[in-house]
């Protein structure tokens, strides 16, 4: 990921489970499918796609992030 494309503001209740995907697929940084203007997205736990530790840097140090 270069940048950011959007942010958006999601309630509860507008973010569905997250789909079997079947044994060969792992849901587990998946936290949801919300529906943002008609289009499903994939929520992501960025801990879990990039690192919890990864993350604690570029919070620390956003020049990392570039």
């Amino acid at each position: 990921m270069d940048a950011v494309d959007a942010i958006a503001q999601l309630a509860t209740a507008d973010i569905e489970e997250s789909p079997s995907f079947g044994a060969r697929v792992s849901p587990k940084s998946i936290l949801g499918m919300p529906k943002i203007k008609g289009d499903v997205k994939a929520l992501l736990d960025i801990d879990k796609v990039i690192g919890g530790d990864t993350v604690a840097s570029l919070a620390a140090n956003p020049a990392l992030a570039r």
